[in-house]
């Protein structure tokens, strides 16, 4: 039965309560929520019981596959670990600054922006401020928006696709961008003026996962010129793994235009001259609209658009 609504007043919310909250979130367990915590089973579901009575409403339901968030479970875990993440940027912020460390931010990237965009940024940044503390953790864009929105990152940068924009992330596109088919040097088709696509399968290739927006643009060319799928694929969104097989095999891969004229020119890969669309959705900048930025953050954002301006003139 629903307890009456706790009075506003009466509210005592505490850290520990949070990190009850946002470890039976990720876990769904109150046995593996309790050792995260470094506690017992029974010393948590007391928290939890004594949340619920404080709160007036019921957190969690035991079901045959663990520990269900009821809606007011689901609201406190957002604010949980919203909170919870504040606090570990402000233990970092506070140390940073005992170790001279002025400021700090923690960047989100994925993974095609890595080799070239977000290095030549942060040289430029830390040129600028050279006391500050830069983070960098790559990942796939689903996961880059979840981390925003749990505070993990100020700032992530990477392909902006519209189902990522929903309130509160506000964005800015820097460019957009084309993809380029590659292969070693010495490929039986480097140095060709006409590659066709039926003969380009024939080759292994190294590709995004299915799901992704490049693997669909892929599908859409081979069907308009009535060729087949590669008949070897491997699957991944590494851009030094495509690097890799590519110049040790005889694979081809697909590459975004600025690090495959990079490679050309280092003469690492030879771009193939097979036509494919422009990528749906440009690569920019995002963060959330409803938190204020720090000074650190406009500046990393000051540094992405000078270096994306000028790997533009560089084309």
């Amino acid at each position: 039965m629903t307890r009456p609504p706790a009075k506003r007043s009466r509210m005592r919310l505490k850290t520990h309560h949070l990190q009850v909250v946002a470890a039976l979130h990720e876990w769904h367990s109150v046995t593996k929520a309790a050792d995260e915590l470094s506690v017992s089973r029974a010393a948590l579901s007391k928290t939890l019981v004594s949340l619920e009575e404080m709160l007036g409403g019921r957190l969690y339901e035991r079901t045959a596959l663990g520990m269900k968030p009821t809606p007011l479970g689901d609201a406190l875990a957002r604010h949980a670990n919203l909170v919870l993440a504040n606090l570990r940027a402000a233990e970092g912020e506070l140390f940073d600054l005992l170790r001279r460390h002025s400021e700090r931010i923690s960047l989100g990237a994925f993974f095609s922006t890595m080799p070239l965009l977000v290095p030549s940024a942060l040289a430029r940044l830390v040129r600028e401020r050279p006391n500050c503390l830069v983070t960098v953790r790559e990942d796939g864009m689903p996961d880059l928006i979840d981390g925003l929105m749990r505070g993990d990152f100020e700032l992530i940068v990477g392909r902006m696709l519209a189902e990522h924009l929903a309130a509160p992330i506000e964005a800015m596109p820097l460019y957009e961008e084309g993809i380029f088919a590659v292969c070693r040097l010495g490929h039986k088709l480097a140095g060709r003026r006409r590659v066709s696509w039926r003969e380009a399968v024939t080759f292994p290739w190294i590709l995004p996962p299915h799901e992704s927006p490049v693997h669909e643009i892929l599908r859409a060319e081979l069907r308009a010129a009535g060729a087949e799928a590669p008949a070897a694929i491997v699957e991944g969104l590494s851009t030094p793994l495509t690097l890799g097989l590519v110049v040790r095999s005889d694979s081809i891969g697909l590459l975004p235009e600025r690090i495959a004229r990079q490679e050309q020119e280092r003469q690492t890969i030879v771009i193939l001259p097979l036509a494919m669309q422009r990528l749906p959705a440009p690569v920019g900048i995002a963060w959330r609209g409803d938190k204020a930025q720090s000074p650190l953050a406009v500046a990393l954002i000051a540094a992405l658009q000078g270096c994306a301006a000028q790997s533009l003139e560089n084309l």
